[in-house]
């Protein structure tokens, strides 16, 4: 049955690919397991529960371990391997812990800033078609994402400047000019795979405390968009339960932009993985909600400026 299990796992990985996550995805890695038990078929099983947001089953974590035991010598069975290690250690009691302490505190820090504003200014090119960056950066708290600043050019009118908090797709390697207070690294909660980018390594040394999106944020979107939550949408969905009232803002994120323009232009464009018609309506029910307000010509923000950090 070899063959059965190299197809789904071919057709697994085109799903993945293609943003389609979901029941289906996780059925399609499961029978290829079945079919063929080895290391691949384990660790493509194993990360799959991880992309949609669910804790390892105790089962599955003791064939991991016995995978890891007698992986072979060869490089893509050590790849495997150090990758089955790698989802083992996600679920290690002291390092969840530690994380966790550090997002309360996080919190904390967010909520006592709250009433000077919160504003998370995503890459949506729509942002370069209102100038108001003197606007974004009388926030007390600004997040931003990624690379954002357009190298040579004086976007400073409509981006503005300010940073506080950076977060990071796990392929950003190029850090911000300005160091932040704090950074957050996107993803399906990868704490411990961080630990060996560069960027989370360069991060740390110059002082800045690096945090991941709790793993049931992450689930909660993928269950609801049935693909990956794109990065601004991941984090507002963080924010919204932080009870930071009024004071939190956003631009750029869930925009309708002109074919799909970035804030840098030439051939950056949206990832083509997320869901984005889902990402654009719930954010319209977070701000009907009340949870929180859009910068827009309508609906100007409004931040105390003596509340900046």
């Amino acid at each position: 049955m070899g063959w059965r299990a190299r197809a789904l796992t071919l057709w697994a990985d085109w799903w993945r690919r293609r943003g389609h996550y979901g029941h289906d995805l996780r059925r399609l890695r499961w029978l290829a397991w079945r079919d063929q038990p080895d290391t691949l078929r384990l660790q493509r099983l194993a990360q799959c529960w991880r992309d949609h947001g669910r804790p390892l089953p105790g089962r599955w974590c003791r064939a991991l371990d016995a995978a890891c035991a007698v992986a072979g010598d060869s490089p893509r069975e050590r790849r495997n391997a150090r990758r089955l290690a790698l989802l083992r250690e996600s679920q290690n009691g002291a390092r969840v812990a530690a994380m966790q302490a550090a997002r309360e505190a996080f919190v904390a820090w967010l909520q006592a800033r709250a009433a000077g504003g919160v504003c998370v200014v995503g890459n949506a090119g729509s942002v370069l078609e209102r100038p108001r960056g003197a606007e974004i950066d009388a926030h007390a708290v600004v997040l931003r994402f990624n690379r954002w600043q357009p190298s040579g050019q004086d976007r400073a009118p409509a981006l503005g400047d300010r940073l506080d908090v950076w977060v990071a797709a796990p392929d950003c390697r190029v850090l911000p000019l300005q160091t932040p207070a704090w950074a957050v690294i996107t993803g399906a909660d990868p704490l411990v795979a961080m630990e060996a980018w560069p960027q989370v390594q360069a991060l740390r040394a110059l002082g800045v405390p690096v945090l991941t999106v709790p793993l049931g944020i992450w689930r909660t979107l993928v269950d609801r968009l049935g693909a990956p939550p794109s990065a601004g949408v991941l984090v507002l969905a963080w924010l919204t339960t932080m009870g930071l009232g009024p004071g939190l803002h956003m631009t750029g994120i869930a925009e309708v932009a002109a074919a799909d323009s970035h804030v840098l232009g030439g051939r950056h464009r949206r990832g083509r993985r997320h869901a984005w018609d889902h990402e654009r309506a719930l954010v319209a029910q977070w701000r009907a909600a009340g949870l929180l307000s859009s910068l827009s010509p309508r609906s100007p923000a409004s931040p105390v400026p003596e509340g900046r950090a």
